[in-house]
């Protein structure tokens, strides 16, 4: 299969199935919200769906650098790469 790519060498097929991944996953209310980045060659791509709580309707924002200096960041990079790896597995 081929996949086109952007200027940094991203899929943008691969990129719409983990919008997809993720939008499941807000759909079923597995999680109220989320927000991917994904990098390579200097092009970074971010992702965000959902809202910051459950019922909430606040739309979830791009995260800060200072949003990293959580205590969750580790769980938050492992349910982010499950997810990434969901999206190009299918």
């Amino acid at each position: 299969m081929v996949h086109a790519a952007t200027a940094g060498g991203l899929s943008e097929s691969r990129l719409a199935r983990l919008r997809e991944v993720m939008a499941a996953h807000v759909e079923r209310r597995t999680v109220p919200g989320l927000v991917a980045v994904v990098g390579r060659r200097g092009e970074v791509h971010v992702e965000t769906l959902g809202t910051n709580d459950p019922g909430g309707s606040t739309p979830i924002a791009r995260m800060t650098p200072r949003a990293w200096e959580s205590p969750e960041p580790p769980l938050v990079c492992r349910d982010f790469w499950r997810l990434a790896a969901r999206a190009i597995d299918d």
